[in-house]
C-alpha cells in the first residue's frame, strides 16, 4: 500500500491481485471513497503493484506501479505506469513508463512535469513530460534503491541497499554519498536541497 497526503487530501493506493484501487479522502481522513484509477488491467498486465506516490504543490495525484505480465504473482518482465488525478481522484490518466524488467520501489515528484523512480538493480526512471515518456539514467550501482526524495526538478537523493545513496544535482548525472550505515535505508525525506 501507498499513501500520499498534503494538507487535509490523503490517498492510499493498493492492489487486489490484477486491479489497482485508490481510496480517498479531503478531510483529513474522517470520510473516504473508492476508485478504480484503471478501469481494467487484465487484457494488458498480470499482476499489478504500486509502489509510490506523491501530491504536489497544485493538487496533481500521482502513483507509480508495476505491470507484471505473468499471471499469479509479482515476477518477470514489469512495466513502468503512472496513474495521475488532477481533480482530486474523480478522474484518473494512465501513461506507460520506460520498460523495465526492474521492481520500482518509490516515486517523487518535484513538479508537475518532472518525476524520478527508484527501483531494483540501482534502476532510475526520469520523466519530465508528465509520464509520457521515462528515461533510465545511469545510478552507478546495482544495489537495490528503495526510496527518492527531490527537492527540484535536478536536485534528488535516493536511498537503498546496505546505506546505499546517490545523489543528482542536475537531474541527470547520479555520485555516491555516504550514510555511514550499512543498514538498508527504506526511506528518504529531503525539506531543501542542503
Amino acid at each position: 500500500d501507498i499513501l500520499a497526503a498534503r494538507g487535509d487530501d490523503v490517498y492510499v493506493a493498493f492492489h487486489a491481485g490484477m486491479k489497482i484501487y485508490v481510496s480517498t479522502s479531503h478531510d483529513g481522513g474522517a470520510t473516504w471513497s473508492l476508485s478504480r484509477p484503471i478501469a481494467n488491467t487484465n487484457s494488458k498486465i498480470g499482476y499489478s503493484l504500486t509502489s509510490g506516490g506523491v501530491v504536489d504543490g497544485q493538487g496533481t495525484v500521482s502513483f507509480a506501479w508495476e505491470g507484471y505480465l505473468q499471471n499469479g504473482k509479482a515476477s518477470g518482465a514489469a512495466n513502468l505506469y503512472v496513474t495521475r488525478s488532477s481533480d482530486g481522484g474523480a478522474t484518473w490518466t494512465q501513461q506507460a513508463g520506460g520498460g523495465t524488467t526492474q521492481q520500482m520501489n518509490s516515486v517523487s515528484c518535484p513538479d508537475t512535469d518532472t518525476c524520478y523512480a527508484v527501483g531494483n538493480a540501482g534502476t532510475i526512471l526520469k520523466t519530465s513530460n508528465r509520464g509520457q515518456t521515462w528515461l533510465p539514467q545511469s545510478s552507478g550501482t546495482t544495489s537495490a534503491l528503495n526510496s527518492v526524495a527531490c527537492t527540484s526538478a535536478t536536485t534528488c537523493l535516493a536511498v537503498g541497499a546496505s546505506g546505499t545513496a546517490r545523489i543528482t544535482t542536475d537531474g541527470s548525472t547520479w555520485s555516491a554519498a555516504t550514510t555511514g550505515t550499512p543498514s538498508a535505508l527504506t526511506g528518504v525525506a529531503c525539506t531543501s536541497s542542503t
